[in-house]
């Protein structure tokens, strides 16, 4: 079977510490090998322009020792970043192109070493900016393709930790 294939794949690298799955043909299919994989292990997690839904982001929850995650081009919104969250190790995150919303920086709150935040071609808001204002730990902000204006920059310019800043 191949469904079978690619799980004891996955299985048989003990030592595997990264994983790209970009352009998956079948994401449906692959986000079922991941959740019955045991990747405990894992710290790069690349999943680019995968149509993973919220609810088939469960997997993630058991990859606790993830530092880097990478799900642009997803279809991530509210609940799968509430499994996100819970993700305490994360030091890198990108959401660009997601549903990410002005609602979800709350959900954020709990990954205390994020160092880098990729939020390009998302819907932004003010709270957004408060968020990115006193967070102490993100030194590289990406926010590209985002809505910002002369309120946006002023709440930025609160932050003396953000040493890396892309906006248009």
């Amino acid at each position: 079977e191949y469904d079978g294939f690619v799980v004891e794949t996955l299985e048989s690298r003990l030592s595997l510490r990264s994983l790209k799955v970009p352009y998956l043909s079948d994401c449906r299919f692959q986000a079922g090998a991941l959740e019955t994989a045991n990747l405990t292990d894992l710290t790069t997690l690349d999943l680019y322009t995968c149509e993973f839904q919220d609810r088939s982001l469960s997997f993630l929850k058991r990859m606790t020792s993830l530092t880097s995650l990478r799900l642009t081009h997803t279809d991530v919104g509210f609940e799968g970043l509430k499994t996100i969250s819970t993700l305490t190790r994360l030091v890198a995150l990108d959401l660009s192109s997601t549903k990410y919303g002005a609602w979800c920086c709350t959900l954020l709150r709990p990954l205390t070493r994020l160092t880098a935040l990729s939020l390009c071609y998302c819907r932004l808001g003010m709270r957004d900016f408060e968020y990115f204002s006193t967070n102490t730990s993100i030194r590289k902000l990406n926010i590209y393709g985002s809505p910002v204006g002369e309120d946006e920059i002023r709440m930025l310019q609160k932050n003396s930790h953000i040493r890396s800043l892309e906006i248009t």
